[in-house]
């Protein structure tokens, strides 16, 4: 039998303190379920802060879910640009597709429908019905995760299956019946303001019934998970120019971590680095194969060479150690996947955050 979770006089005070506390965030002035859909999508794996102007430009170019469906992807993954884990952006213009296809632009209430949208799990399932349409759902994430395996003193990594199960018990029985959407708000911003990897207890509204807090072991909930090393690759990207004050970039295949992003020629070694640098053999290869990878140019178009600043740059489980080099090339013919593009024409595409360092810090 799962332990009962947070009493109603618990769940009142917690209400209370959202209702005093809650931050003047964009996506709680308007709850449609189109824009909580947008946040909720936007805030996986990302701050608040950093998608507010995200979201803001974002519904300035989609307003409503015809809009999104209907977008060309350049424009889309242009203004995702920067936000990271793309697939979230083409899943989402999947799931604005199927929605105006299959429901005629109206997003559907029954969470099973719901669930086999593109890009949605049970978080977000149980996320957008309850704060949009007042489901009784109860979500579960990293932060409502914390606080209740504080309060409960819930043992166990909260990514393994078992305690997740044992988590989303506890939120479910301390929902309460008809105010699922400031229940499941309110838990996230506690987990996210005050019950955070170093908590301000003094602060907390759930301190009196918090096992966590009672046994003076705090820090010890959630169980850490083992740190695993992110290891390091080498990486040569070519800021190839024609002179005209253009840079040739490339569009990725729609898939992947980068998939449908324009990006500067690159190639990548599964060589995994240690604190030292690559080694001059290992980039005159890569440097060789990124070469070899561009579109064919007349003999005698390619004109200087030069190295530009190396950076690491950081991914959620690998790092690149990026290598730029900059090259001359004349091609007029191009693959239709080719294109050279001006300052002006980049803000229109989408474009990684690396390369966008890369061409910011030369002007190009």
């Amino acid at each position: 039998m799962p332990r009962p979770g947070l009493d109603p006089a618990a769940v009142e005070g917690l209400l209370q303190w959202f209702a005093n506390e809650a931050r003047d965030l964009p996506w709680r002035t308007d709850r449609s379920p189109y824009r909580v859909w947008i946040s909720e999508i936007m805030l996986q794996q990302t701050q608040v802060e950093t998608v507010i102007p995200y979201y803001q430009r974002f519904l300035q170019a989609f307003p409503g879910v015809e809009e999104l469906a209907a977008a060309d992807e350049d424009r889309l993954m242009a203004l995702w640009a920067g936000l990271g884990y793309y697939s979230r952006a083409r899943n989402l213009q999947k799931a604005a597709r199927q929605v105006v296809r299959e429901h005629g632009g109206v997003f559907p209430e029954e969470p099973s429908t719901v669930r086999a949208l593109p890009g949605f799990g049970d978080y977000t399932t149980a996320a957008v019905l309850s704060l949009s349409m007042g489901q009784d759902l109860a979500v579960l994430d990293g932060n409502v995760a914390r606080v209740l395996a504080r309060v409960f003193l819930v043992e166990g990594s909260v990514k393994t299956g078992p305690v997740r199960k044992q988590l989303q018990a506890l939120a479910d029985a301390g929902l309460p019946t008809g105010r699922a959407g400031s229940y499941n708000e309110a838990l996230m911003e506690l987990g996210a303001r005050v019950c955070r990897p170093k908590p301000r207890c003094a602060e907390c509204p759930l301190q009196p019934v918090c096992g966590a807090f009672r046994e003076g072991c705090q820090e010890e909930f959630p169980s850490k998970n083992e740190t695993r090393v992110r290891p390091c690759h080498p990486c040569v990207v070519l800021v190839v120019r024609n002179g005209k004050g253009q840079v040739l970039l490339h569009r990725r295949e729609g898939k992947g971590l980068l998939g449908g992003l324009w990006e500067l020629p690159s190639i990548r070694s599964l060589v995994k680095l240690d604190s030292n640098p690559a080694t001059p053999a290992q980039l005159s290869s890569l440097l060789d194969q990124a070469r070899a990878g561009l579109p064919e140019a007349p003999v005698g178009a390619a004109g200087p060479e030069r190295h530009l600043p190396v950076f690491r740059h950081h991914y959620s489980h690998f790092s690149i150690e990026v290598h730029p080099q900059e090259i001359e090339r004349e091609v007029q013919e191009l693959p239709a996947d080719w294109r050279w593009v001006s300052v002006a024409d980049r803000d229109g595409l989408g474009i990684s955050a690396s390369d966008r360092r890369i061409l910011e810090d030369q002007g190009a």
